[in-house]
């Protein structure tokens, strides 16, 4: 619990900061506030889509230009879920982005990067202590990530002094050393937001 308060802490003092930034208001150097409803679910890609909106999310971060036209992006993105049935998690992940203009402002967006995710089991399970008693634990541990994911989304538009950029995503990853009988656990997450520029 202190490791999940730590991480979402440091989170959000990291954004404050990011968004208190000096500077124009319209600059597209300014880095924007990305956020996210997220819904999740343990499946292999376009499996049963329907399940990833019984767990829902939510997913805050930012990005950052990696060239002059724009469409080539680093992004840093802290996520948290809820699954009843395999458990819950909280990540932290960096993307690499690239996302092209097709028309009318409008953006395909391609993302793959690692992360980590901290997973928390949905119910104790039983563990034998060293005088061969068994006990109830409720356990968690945190493994490595890696995804990909394709999108769509609008360019920014202006609502006042805010520039407002609404975006969906399909993102398919896998977890690494999950258990020993799914040491690679497919999992998926729908993602519905928008970024903010201020």
């Amino acid at each position: 619990m202190r490791f999940l308060l730590f991480i979402i802490c440091s989170s959000l003092l990291f954004f404050s900061k990011l968004c208190a930034q000096d500077g124009p208001k319209k600059s597209s150097n300014n880095l924007p506030l990305t956020v996210s409803i997220s819904f999740h679910a343990v499946s292999t890609p376009f499996k049963k889509i329907q399940n990833n909106f019984k767990n829902v999310g939510i997913r805050i971060g930012t990005e950052f230009q990696l060239n002059g036209k724009g469409n080539l992006l680093q992004s840093l993105q802290l996520g948290y879920y809820r699954n009843r049935f395999t458990g819950n998690g909280l990540y932290l992940n960096s993307e690499f982005i690239y996302r092209p203009s097709i028309r009318d402002n409008t953006q395909l967006d391609f993302r793959v990067g690692p992360g980590i995710m901290r997973t928390f089991n949905a119910m104790p399970g039983l563990k034998q202590g060293k005088d061969g008693q068994w006990f109830s634990e409720r356990s968690s541990k945190t493994l490595l990530q890696l995804s990909g994911s394709a999108g769509i989304g609008h360019d920014y538009t202006p609502a006042g002094a805010l520039q407002i950029s609404p975006t969906i995503q399909y993102e398919v990853g896998a977890l690494l050393g999950y258990a020993p009988d799914f040491p690679v656990l497919p999992f998926s997450f729908i993602h519905m937001g928008s970024k903010f520029k201020f």
